[in-house]
């Protein structure tokens, strides 16, 4: 809620990255999986905090680290779009504003692997903006394997009308 309200208050992050370590990310569901995930770097863009910002590190690299672990057989489309986003914007992030709160790419690059071979599948399922976040989620961290998605997309593209909903922004963050 307190991603999505932009609440004024702190949001207590280290609070809640203990209470997810002790419940054990097996125990969420795939949507609960990836609402964290996002809700954590949502409010982590957003915090100066640096316990806050450890904490968010905490969240998305032990998530991370189940997906790369357990995979992501039982994801929906939205699942993995923001799974993904959420690992890919908060690097990009960090990158930027020279936090140095990065996850380590031993946990975070199998699991977007992890997500791009579960997905590969199912891509038809995707709104193409969701389709669009994921692509450049993986692209931009090294991990859209062509020999994964290749074929998958280029099929999941020829499909009539596919392209049509393709607009000027969901071209250019695909292309990008």
């Amino acid at each position: 809620a307190c991603a999505t309200l932009r609440c004024e208050a702190p949001t207590p992050l280290a609070t809640l990255a203990e209470r997810s370590s002790t419940l054990g990310w097996e125990q969420f569901r795939p949507q609960e999986l990836s609402i964290a995930m996002w809700a954590a770097m949502t409010l982590g863009t957003r915090e100066v905090r640096p316990g806050s910002l450890v904490a968010v590190r905490k969240i998305l690299q032990q998530s991370s680290r189940h997906i790369r672990n357990a995979g992501a057989a039982n994801f929906e489309a939205q699942h993995f779009a923001n799974a993904a986003w959420a690992v890919a914007r908060w690097q990009h992030h960090c990158r930027l504003s020279s936090c140095r709160q990065e996850i380590r790419p031993a946990s975070y690059r199998p699991a977007l692997r992890a997500l791009a071979l579960a997905a590969s599948t199912r891509l038809a399922e995707f709104r193409m903006s969701e389709l669009g976040r994921f692509l450049w989620a993986l692209g931009s961290q090294g991990c859209l394997h062509l020999r994964v998605l290749a074929s998958p997309l280029a099929g999941d593209l020829e499909r009539p009308g596919r392209l049509a909903q393709l607009d000027v922004e969901l071209l250019c963050t695909t292309l990008t």
